[in-house]
């Protein structure tokens, strides 16, 4: 379990093979209703390989591989645009 508690920084906790690796993620990341509303209104197999995509990258830092189909790609690309945009804006108004 992980019990981290530092300052302005998250940590997540991954176990692999019986080991604690702490992977620190660089910035904050928001996500907006506007974000939340474009993923809920994709059909159920698009929402859920591009909310993975996401979650992938943002959250574990893991790369986009060729999961995606090209509009599946497009569609998070522009999800991310929106992410990092809001993200941005958020940073320089704390």
């Amino acid at each position: 379990m992980c019990n981290n508690k530092a300052h302005h920084r998250a940590y997540l906790c991954n176990v692999d093979n019986n080991s604690l690796k702490y992977t620190i993620m660089k910035q904050s990341i928001v996500i907006t209703p506007h974000v939340l509303n474009t993923i809920n209104a994709l059909p159920m197999e698009e929402r859920l390989a591009v909310a993975s995509a996401l979650a992938g990258e943002l959250i574990l830092g893991s790369e986009l591989k060729d999961e995606l189909t090209p509009i599946e790609t497009m569609i998070y690309r522009i999800i991310r645009d929106y992410i990092e945009r809001d993200s941005y804006r958020f940073r320089q108004a704390i």
